[in-house]
């Protein structure tokens, strides 16, 4: 690499966009949690869910009332840990069905309230059903690591000599 921002390398897709990925690593980690009693990879690492939930409990404009939305909530482990904290209006969707089954199934072992449905956030807004979670307001949306490479527009940037783009979550101090 010379360094030049004009010498560019295109970045690759990788399998994690797929859905047969996802369909395939959630069944699995549902049958593992049957089988097993595992709660399934906690993406990002506990450390990442911790450093969440802390930050929310302790904002001052966030409050344990507040809905949140998980987009992309997998086995809903950041969820159920608010939940756990307090926070009573939490729910969660993901597009991949099993995903949902287990966040579901650890909801349940944990013994809290956390709502989680099936549902692309890509669709159509008025194909979405009136009872669809994403047609409620929220004070909270989470994205912790979901992202849809060629689905949602967002700007190129060229860094170290390749070229990309990502969707980025930004959060006011106040």
């Amino acid at each position: 690499m010379s360094g030049n921002p004009n010498d560019t390398e295109e970045l690759h897709s990788s399998a994690l966009g797929t859905k047969n990925y996802w369909q395939g690593a959630y069944e699995q980690e549902l049958e593992n949690f049957i089988d097993y009693g595992d709660v399934g990879e906690i993406w990002f690492g506990e450390d990442c869910v911790d450093r969440l939930v802390t930050w929310l409990s302790t904002n001052k404009n966030i409050h344990q009332t507040d809905p949140v939305l998980d987009l992309g909530s997998g086995n809903g482990v950041l969820l159920i840990e608010l939940a756990k904290r307090g926070f009573q209006n939490v729910s969660g969707v993901d597009f991949i069905q099993s995903a949902v089954e287990l966040a579901q199934s650890l909801s349940m072992q944990e013994g809290v309230q956390v709502k989680f449905e099936v549902e692309d956030i890509l669709k159509a807004e008025d194909s979405l059903s009136t009872e669809s979670l994403l047609k409620h307001k929220y004070k909270v949306v989470l994205d912790k690591g979901f992202i849809v490479y060629s689905q949602i527009p967002a700007p190129v940037f060229h860094f170290g000599g390749k070229t990309g783009n990502t969707v980025t979550s930004l959060f006011s101090p106040e």
